[in-house]
């Protein structure tokens, strides 16, 4: 039985519609349909209940594409909802937010002994007997606010903070628990300075220049600064995807990874608000090339983020960012129209001479940074990853051969799929690959094989072990 306005779909009976012919495998979700997927004409029928032809399905619900509802930090809104903050307002439209952002104020923060957190979110700890400088400027006006830990009572632990506010010719001291300032401070009549109690806390308010310094007379203090400190404010700054309006509907599409389910299991963890604009913002920006490089960065930064906080996604596919420069086709020096292929089943690697797209071959592979980890920084050190099987390495066996093997954290699979790429080598344009488990032995071609050989010095040889990398950065 399907929930109300939904119909079952059985393979054997969707002649009558073709559109419908991959079943549940191939059924239009309100995510597919605001992310632009498709779906393969080879994929596999599934059986099972779907919504009717023209409406997406959400949970067991099916909605007109218009009536598709939006998420924001793991809660469902509906169109025409709002989110709205200090620094931004969003309305739910077509399954996304649509959002405007205006300047809003920024918050530092410290307490304890060593805990800090900047005003764009960085934490970090820092302990030492000294005076830190919390906020620091002389653009327009000067301006800083120190604090230094104070040990009470000559015992190693700090109980409180001492604080320092100087805001152009004001002088603000607070050094005991008092709250209130020492009477050396100085404050300049013409500026208006506001000091008051609140609870636990002692708050200084300039209006004029827009800061709040909030303190809990112990080991606590927050900084709060507007706009007007921030160091890029200017009116004539406009975003770039209302700069290159044609680019924003592709930036969403791509930027939209962020807001699917392949994140779901971060956003309750970190917000994704902030990286998703940001990622629209450098997905427009990068109107005159550079979409895999914009766009993969900022997608990358979210899911570092992630993992700092535990939460590891595993978000690359071959369609989407893959690791490293490619793909690449190794082709050989001898027969240029020859190139190191591998077989994707049964992990052959093997000279390919002609078309390079057979079943079950690949000859793409991702050029990355070498696994091992001897020699973490070496450029020279280089891998190759199967383009269309991510985690899947070129890799020397014993006896010489190559094969395309699965990732493995051991260290003597690192070291074999890592090579020592020598660029020019012998012929301007041509590089060849050494391998790194095996000095001295560089991947050598015939007609018949690829295997490692030891180098000797004849012609033959140095021009059966070059190699030319052809390719380039595929559209993310």
């Amino acid at each position: 039985m399907c929930p109300p306005g939904q119909r079952y779909l059985d393979c054997d009976d969707l002649a009558d519609a073709p559109a419908l012919g991959s079943g549940l495998a191939c059924e239009q979700t309100c995510e597919s349909h605001l992310l632009n997927l498709t779906c393969s004409a080879h994929e596999p029928c599934i059986p099972g209940c779907a919504c009717p032809p023209g409406l997406l399905k959400h949970g067991d619900e099916c909605f007109q594409p218009e009536a598709c509802p939006c998420f924001w930090k793991g809660k469902e809104y509906y169109p025409g909802d709002k989110v709205t903050s200090a620094c931004h307002h969003c309305v739910c439209q077509h399954g996304s937010f649509q959002c405007s952002f205006q300047p809003c104020p920024s918050m530092c923060t410290t307490y304890g002994d060593r805990h800090y957190r900047t005003f764009d979110g960085l934490l970090f700890d820092y302990i030492g007997a000294c005076k830190v400088y919390l906020v620091k400027s002389s653009v327009d006006l000067p301006m800083s606010v120190t604090a230094e830990n104070v040990d009470c009572y000559n015992s190693g632990v700090t109980c409180r903070k001492s604080l320092l506010i100087n805001i152009g010719r004001s002088v603000i001291a607070f050094d005991d628990d008092s709250g209130k300032p020492n009477p050396s401070s100085l404050i300049d009549r013409t500026k208006v300075v506001l000091i008051w109690r609140a609870g636990y806390f002692t708050i200084v308010h300039i209006p004029e220049d827009d800061i709040t310094v909030l303190w809990d007379r112990k080991t606590t203090i927050h900084i709060q600064a507007g706009p007007r400190w921030q160091c890029v404010n200017s009116p004539e700054i406009r975003h770039p995807c209302s700069l290159s309006p044609l680019r924003e509907p592709f930036a969403k599409r791509q930027c939209g990874i962020l807001l699917s389910e392949a994140f779901e299991i971060c956003h309750p963890v970190v917000d994704v608000t902030w990286f998703y604009m940001n990622c629209l913002m450098d997905t427009c920006s990068c109107n005159r090339g550079g979409d895999c490089e914009c766009f993969c960065t900022s997608v990358s930064a979210y899911a570092h983020r992630c993992c700092q906080e535990g939460v590891a996604v595993d978000w690359r596919s071959p369609a989407v960012c893959l690791l490293g420069k490619g793909p690449y086709k190794l082709v050989t020096f001898r027969d240029r129209a020859t190139a190191l292929a591998a077989n994707t089943s049964g992990g052959v690697v093997v000279p390919l001479r002609g078309a390079l797209s057979a079943a079950g071959i690949t000859a793409l592979f991702m050029m990355t940074p070498g696994l091992s980890r001897a020699r973490p920084h070496d450029t020279s050190l280089v891998s190759f990853e199967a383009a269309g099987r991510p985690n899947y390495f070129v890799r020397v066996q014993r006896g010489g051969q190559l094969e395309l093997a699965k990732f493995q954290e051991s260290r003597s699979f690192q070291d074999q799929s890592t090579f020592i790429l020598h660029r020019d080598t012998w012929i301007s344009g041509y590089d060849s690959l050494e391998s790194f488990a095996r000095p001295g032995f560089f991947l050598h071609y015939t007609r018949s094989r690829l295997r490692l050989m030891k180098y000797n010095h004849s012609d033959g040889f140095r021009r059966a072990t070059l190699f030319r990398l052809t390719g380039k950065c595929t559209d993310a």
